[in-house]
């Protein structure tokens, strides 16, 4: 599984909800396979930042300056493809 496969099955686990970025890191490095290099942080908004960019996901920030992410219907599609 690709880090961006697995940004988009951890929004996707979550339904309708958002995803807070930290919460979004620890999930996204469990379902990287044993043996994976854990993204960092860095790496995982720079991976967000290109689904954002092919509208596959949307972070949105709260009252607290917090990075709430979700899946959008395109990221829903590609992960449909992958699978």
């Amino acid at each position: 599984m690709t880090q961006s496969l697995a940004i988009l099955t951890a929004l996707d686990n979550v339904g309708a909800y958002l995803l807070p970025e930290q919460a979004l890191h620890v999930d996204v490095c469990a379902l990287l396979p044993a043996g994976a290099q854990a993204p960092t942080l860095s790496d995982l908004r720079r991976a967000l930042g290109r689904l954002e960019a092919l509208r596959q996901v949307v972070g949105v920030t709260d009252d607290e300056e917090r990075t709430l992410w979700k899946i959008t219907a395109a990221g829903r599609a590609r992960l449909a493809e992958a699978r």
